[in-house]
């Protein structure tokens, strides 16, 4: 019964966190349903200015719990080119509207806030619609749609004529170029009222003429050098003339042999070096937070008016290009097309660089750590040599100098090879430097008083600092013979007192890595010892049977397991580091310390025919 009422805790907690899964996914899926929204613009939908904001829209509304999909609406060149263009794409538009098909609408600038308001009758009661950079009274709009959310723009044109005076602080005149729409009326006469007056500055006002360019331009081309030109926002356009505001602000700026300061952003770089207008990306922000509101749930005719922001811009680019002096320009100036620094602009080289320099470096590294830890090996070997071992630099000082304890001939505190008493020192010098110089062993007999010695001096390719000589010197004339006998027996002093007679041999330590590797060891596998020393033998030296091809334990292990000598006799191929394989005939003695303790093993081959 315990075990029953278990199962049906454990049955009805799995359903439980079941169905708590279907419901979580079937809710996401309700959360998660596309939202359409329709985005006009009162610019061509190819001006950077709508791209900007489109795709900051798209960025402040990715964090919301569901999609959305922005279809947009440019009303700039097609109101201008084609009459019936335009009609056909607001009506199609319009039906859209007033068939629900969107979720909300988002309108950007004047121009468009106005064209909506005059067709609200096609937006239904429930579809929210939230205007950005509208400049006009934002009451007038909620009084025509209830479900209508507003951020708010004022042009300061105070602050734009103390931008252009601080660019061009020589300037004499103020002119203020209007157009002869509704808004541009309506600016000009604000602009009466509000400008301040100016010392030893004169402010003018310029209409458009109608529409007649050509007086417009007569108009620019009259005003005095030391005058600066500030363009009001412009909505009277000609399709056989102007079709967009960039090419009617280039001309302008032409006309006028220098830039001018426009009062919308639209015209910031084209002809404009700058003005006091609101960044696409934080009209798109503020737009976004509150379309983010409504769609979330929120009444956008309960939504506070939100006053928009403008500030300083200036062209960098185009303020160099013309030589004029940023000194005096507010400190909270926001510079569009600044060049990166060079270390930004070059960062993605900067870091391969670094990154190479960190390569080679390790590369240069990890070699000498390498040859340390083989350097340390060594002199470790050294000193279970039954013989006098020592290494030498280039000028003959000892690096290291390991005896035996029975060897009283050699002195104990010698520091170079001068200090060491053999019979004729001034051919071991000769045999060093020829050593050092040829980079291959050399060997010649000595005496020792009444004792005859045999010293070989081989190179060690730098294995302790620099390129040193290791120098073994034998007890008896005839130890090199007996060497090659006692192999078996005695390891260590096989691989030292056969490595410059071209033996090949390696030596590991106790746990069968590889502690060193003399050059004929070298030639016949491929392996360099640096590649090699410390890893285990068993991973670089591969043995297999001659007759099956099957693999055979190595020698060195089963030598350090039983501490016997062994050996496969000529029944052996070795896997080189090319692949190849060569018949061997060799031999794996222990290696013993001075308590008769097994520290490693070494391994003696040659080529077998």
């Amino acid at each position: 019964m315990k075990y029953f009422l278990r199962f049906i805790i454990v049955f009805a907690l799995a359903d439980f966190l079941y169905f708590s899964s279907v419901f979580a996914q079937v809710s996401s899926g309700a959360a998660g349903c596309g939202k359409n929204i329709l985005v006009m613009s009162s610019y061509s939908l190819f001006h950077p200015y709508s791209k900007r904001i489109i795709n900051a829209l798209e960025t402040e509304t990715a964090r919301l719990p569901f999609d959305c999909s922005f279809e947009i609406f440019g009303l700039g060149v097609p109101k201008v080119c084609d009459k019936s263009v335009w009609r056909k794409c607001l009506a199609f538009r319009l039906g859209k509207i007033r068939g629900g098909f969107y979720d909300a609408i988002v309108v950007i600038g004047d121009e468009a806030a106005d064209f909506l308001a005059e067709n609200f009758s096609s937006v239904p009661d429930d579809t929210p619609v939230i205007f950005s950079g509208y400049s006009a009274d934002a009451r007038k709009l909620r009084a025509l749609h209830r479900k209508t959310a507003v951020v708010t723009l004022k042009r300061d044109i105070d602050a734009s004529i103390s931008l252009g005076l601080s660019l061009y602080p020589r300037s004499e005149v103020v002119a203020i170029l209007c157009d002869s729409s509704e808004r541009g009326k309506n600016f000009a006469k604000r602009a009466r009222e509000e400008i301040t007056a100016y010392k030893n500055v004169e402010v003018l006002f310029l209409d458009d003429c109608g529409g007649d360019y050509a007086k417009v331009f007569a108009k620019i081309r009259s005003l005095p050098e030391n005058s600066v030109l500030i363009m009001a926002p412009w909505s009277c356009l000609k399709a056989d003339e102007y079709q967009t505001i960039a090419a009617f602000g280039s001309d302008l700026a032409r006309v006028l042999g220098r830039p001018y300061i426009a009062c919308e952003e639209p015209a910031v770089s084209f002809g404009a070096v700058g003005g006091f207008a609101a960044l696409a990306e934080e009209q798109a922000a503020a737009a976004a937070e509150l379309l983010s509101g409504v769609l979330s749930g929120e009444d956008a005719g309960e939504m506070p008016i939100v006053e928009g922001t403008c500030r300083p811009l200036v062209d960098y680019k185009k303020m160099r290009k013309f030589g004029l002096d940023e000194t005096k320009l507010p400190s909270d100036v926001i510079f569009i097309n600044k060049p990166d620094p060079l270390w930004k602009e070059y960062k993605g080289e900067m870091v391969a660089g670094f990154s190479c320099l960190a390569f080679l470096g390790a590369l240069a590294f990890v070699p000498g750590i390498a040859r340390r830890r083989a350097a340390v090996r060594r002199l470790r070997l050294h000193s279970q040599v039954p013989a006098m071992v020592g290494v030498l630099d280039i000028d003959e000082n000892t690096l290291s100098l390991c005896r035996p304890e029975w060897d009283f001939a050699i002195p104990v505190g010698a520091h170079s090879l001068r200090e060491i008493p053999f019979s004729n020192c001034a051919e071991a010098s000769l045999k060093v430097a020829e050593a050092f110089e040829a980079g291959n062993a050399r060997t010649f007999g000595s005496r020792f008083g009444d004792s005859g010695r045999f010293m070989a001096v081989s190179p060690t390719g730098g294995g302790i600092s620099g390129m040193n000589a290791v120098v073994w010197l034998s007890r008896e004339g005839a130890e090199l013979l007996e060497a090659r006998c006692a192999a078996r027996e005695n390891a260590s002093e096989f691989v030292l007192a056969l490595a410059p007679v071209g033996e090949a041999i390696v030596a590991v330590d106790g746990d069968g890595r590889i502690t060193a590797l003399n050059p004929a060891a070298e030639n016949m596998t491929g392996f360099k010892f640096e590649e090699i020393c410390g890893m285990p033998h068993g991973k670089v030296l591969e043995f297999v049977d001659c007759d099956c091809a099957k693999p055979l334990r190595s020698s060195l292990s089963i030598a350090l397991e039983s501490g016997k000598p062994y050996g496969f006799g000529r029944r052996a191929e070795l896997l080189c580091k090319d692949g190849s394989a060569i018949r061997i005939s060799e031999n794996s003695t222990p290696i013993r310390g001075s308590n008769g303790a097994v520290i490693g093993a070494a391994l003696m081959f040659r080529r077998s025919t």
